[in-house]
């Protein structure tokens, strides 16, 4: 059943309903769009795709001259929604939004998941670089991978990190810190990126490993302490966050990242399309900063780069998986 009040459900501008389409984009069939579109988000609102797709979506309107409906229903680390895009006609009306999580670390895993990421769609855009951090509550004392490596050692079992879900790659990264620096953090999977960070604000859990755009509000105002990013670089800010392969040069770790997916069998001109669309609206100086003030890194991608990076990120997990022995009963 969809949920269609103001809390699950958004509709973007009714108002722009006849805006031109932009003239930068590629041109549209006639035929299409000529009623909403659908745009899925796999998680509760509040998470980093959720904030994404609004903004987003916005955008979206002004291009393509028809209203965009987000539609939210979390759980399952994603896979309810997910599963629910797989299952939608390829008509170009129905997309959603994913990341590792809905399609690559699970699958990785050997999750057993209601869908086939690697042939139940296809991937749109993959439109920002959305960096994965690790954040301790302030009460801890804690505020680098050094301070956390050492603390841990010292009280082994005792230190908690709470992530989006089990399969997650939030899940998996904290695991591999557990493997390559010997210390024995306790997983605590919650239901999405935004229910693990209510955990670590009520101090209810120690540590979270999520995006950096969900941590850099609250890290402003003394509610977190971030202590690195999980990349191979540091963020350039503002403000500057270490990467934690800095410190630790075993814990070699990969952001996450946000794109845009369809089900399999769309319309190849109505995907490159909806592609190009996307495009205009992370060029858009207005959407760029946004994004930028939330942690994201805009990058383009053709629906071809797009399916390439979603191969090579799921070598990644399937290789980090074997080499580290990591399972979805760690």
């Amino acid at each position: 059943m969809k949920v269609r009040n103001a809390l699950r459900t958004a509709i973007i501008g009714m108002a722009a309903l006849a805006a031109p389409l932009v003239s930068g984009s590629a041109v549209l069939a006639q035929s299409y769009p000529d009623k909403p579109i659908t745009l899925i988000v796999p998680y509760d609102p509040g998470g980093s795709l959720d904030t994404a797709a609004r903004l987003m979506g916005e955008k979206l309107v002004e291009t393509i001259g028809q209203p965009v409906i987000i539609e939210n229903i979390g759980g399952a680390a994603g896979a309810v929604d997910t599963r629910k895009l797989g299952e939608a006609d390829p008509d170009g009306y129905t997309i959603g939004m994913g990341n590792p999580s809905t399609h690559t670390t699970s699958y990785a895993l050997g999750k057993d998941l209601p869908y086939n990421p690697m042939e139940d769609f296809v991937p749109i855009s993959v439109f920002a670089t959305n960096y994965t951090a690790i954040a301790a509550r302030p009460g801890l004392g804690i505020t680098t991978m050094t301070d956390l490596v050492s603390y841990a050692k010292n009280h082994p079992g005792e230190l908690t990190y709470g992530s989006s879900g089990v399969g997650t790659s939030p899940h998996m990264l904290g695991e591999l810190l557990n493997d390559v620096e010997g210390i024995d953090l306790l997983h605590v999977p919650y239901q999405g990126g935004a229910a693990a960070l209510t955990a670590l604000l009520g101090d209810h859990v120690d540590l979270v490993f999520g995006t950096l755009s969900s941590f850099l509000p609250q890290a402003e105002s003394g509610k977190l302490n971030i202590l690195a990013v999980l990349d191979s670089t540091a963020y350039a800010g503002p403000p500057e966050i270490p990467s934690a392969e800095a410190n630790l040069p075993n814990y070699k770790t990969r952001s996450s990242w946000i794109g845009i997916f369809g089900p399999a069998g769309m319309d190849p001109d109505v995907v490159a399309a909806i592609s190009s669309a996307i495009e205009d609206a992370t060029h858009d100086p207005d959407v760029a900063k946004a994004l930028a003030e939330r942690g994201l890194v805009v990058r383009d991608s053709s629906p071809e780069e797009a399916q390439s990076f979603v191969d090579t990120d799921l070598q990644f997990w399937t290789e980090l998986a074997k080499s580290s022995g990591l399972s979805l009963s760690q």
